[in-house]
């Protein structure tokens, strides 16, 4: 379902069924890597263990294009995407326009640490799960 009929008052299925809700996060090292349990526990814990998680820590590896595309392989089972700023900027500017042109919303991830981390995740997970959801990604 979109976040335009759902901003229309359509009832969202994920929240009436429980269904999960699947978050692609892209960004972040090794240093954001040590976070992702903890970040699993304390979204799971506050959604109801109704979030799965998928981490692409891209770093700053110079092959953006396959890292893009492995990412955009994953658009088909996911709800929403999260773009930390730790990205390439071409990887950053392509999976926006992707995202957008496969009716993905995105959240920008402007911190590095765990509670940015988890605010831009929540932040996502709420905005598909909202009834009154925008129907533009936040990020733009």
């Amino acid at each position: 379902m979109s976040l335009l009929s759902m901003s229309i008052g359509r009832e969202d299925p994920r929240t009436s069924s429980g269904a999960s809700i699947t978050v692609l996060f892209v960004g972040g090292n090794e240093t954001q890597d040590r976070y992702h349990h903890p970040i699993e526990t304390s979204v799971g814990r506050r959604f109801g263990g109704r979030v799965r998680i998928e981490w692409f820590p891209t770093g700053w590896r110079s092959n953006w294009p396959k890292e893009a595309a492995r990412v955009e392989a994953r658009y088909g089972g996911a709800d929403v995407v999260v773009l930390m700023s730790y990205v390439r900027t071409m990887l950053g500017q392509r999976l926006r326009r992707s995202a957008g042109q496969a009716g993905l919303p995105w959240v920008a991830c402007t911190g590095h640490g765990r509670a940015a981390i988890e605010r831009a995740v929540e932040q996502a997970v709420e905005l598909v799960t909202t009834p009154t959801g925008r129907s533009e990604p936040v990020g733009r």
